[in-house]
């Protein structure tokens, strides 16, 4: 309701703060809350800007905000690039405007995903050849409704009764049922929140696959620290790092359908070497050096 009120207010400290004629482009991090103050930027000072599209733009801003639909379409129109972490919110994002408006956003549209600490390259395995004899399941995030671990426990309950769910995270809307749902079944075992990557990387490099099925999922880091120990990943389609390989690194599941959990499961089971081999070839691209050498150019291209 006061977005507008918010964007001008920021807007007013960051010329009371910087001088702003000393910038040649600015990096809008979120194209709302980030955006909106770059956009005003660009109207007051003609200081070019590259804005970064994430779930919430997408999946709240433009699906709920309906006054606000306008203004978003302004803030991706006048900005040099338009940067997504994945592949898969290319599609989502072109579909929030009329036919007119997306062949002018599609030009400027730039796919450029995080990327994850130096240490997961330094600790990379060898692939693995097989998974465990029990099979280990691994998630590893917030306990947020948003990223659906209770689906995820009935399913592996469902299919897979006999397999190791070991979760890493806490806090969140979830935590309760979470609680619960493990309290009910022995195979499930929650891990805390885990700050330690070399514990971290145990309990990835033990997993036989990860498995996130968060309903949206703008990137998602823990897949690539994942991958990085030769472990296969299961995520939601349209969500996260779907698109982003041809090879078979993980699967993709469509949200909430447990019978297609079970079938990315065994299909993974069947072939694992080389979903394992291929999830440790894949992850090289997320290395911050050559991110950053993206950026970079970008920078150079349109800071000039």
């Amino acid at each position: 309701v006061f977005y507008k009120h918010k964007i001008s207010k920021v807007y007013r400290d960051v010329q009371n703060t910087y001088k702003l004629s000393t910038y040649n482009l600015i990096h809008a991090h979120f194209m709302f809350s980030d955006g909106g103050v770059a956009y005003k930027i660009w109207k007051s000072h003609q200081i070019p800007y590259i804005v970064a599209v994430r779930n919430t733009d997408i999946n709240f801003f433009l699906k709920y905000a309906i006054h606000l639909r306008s203004f978003g379409r302004d803030i991706l129109l006048n900005a040099k690039r338009i940067v997504l972490l994945s592949p898969a919110y290319v599609d989502l994002l072109l579909e929030s405007f009329n036919p007119e408006i997306r062949v002018q956003l599609s030009p400027k549209i730039e796919v450029i995903p995080n990327g994850i600490d130096d240490y997961w390259f330094k600790e990379k395995v060898e692939a693995k050849l097989k998974p465990s004899e029990v099979l280990t399941l691994l998630y590893v995030g917030d306990f947020s409704k948003n990223k659906n671990i209770p689906f995820l426990i009935k399913a592996k309950q469902k299919y897979f009764p006999r397999s190791v769910l070991n979760i890493v995270g806490a806090n969140g809307a979830d935590d309760q049922e979470i609680k619960s749902l493990a309290e009910a079944d022995g195979q499930v075992k929650l891990r805390g929140r885990i700050a330690e990557k070399k514990l971290l990387k145990d309990y990835y490099r033990e997993a036989d696959i990860l498995c996130i099925l968060s309903q949206y999922e703008t990137f998602g880091l823990s897949y690539i620290e994942a991958m990085s120990q030769g472990t296969p990943v299961i995520f939601t389609e349209g969500q996260g790092i779907d698109g982003y390989f041809q090879e078979q690194t993980g699967y993709a599941v469509p949200f909430g359908k447990d019978v297609e959990f079970e079938k990315a499961v065994k299909s993974i089971l069947e072939n694992y070497a080389r979903y394992s081999k291929n999830a440790l070839a894949s992850m090289e691209r997320f290395s911050w050096n050559k991110i950053s050498n993206i950026y970079t150019k970008l920078y150079e291209e349109f800071g000039s």
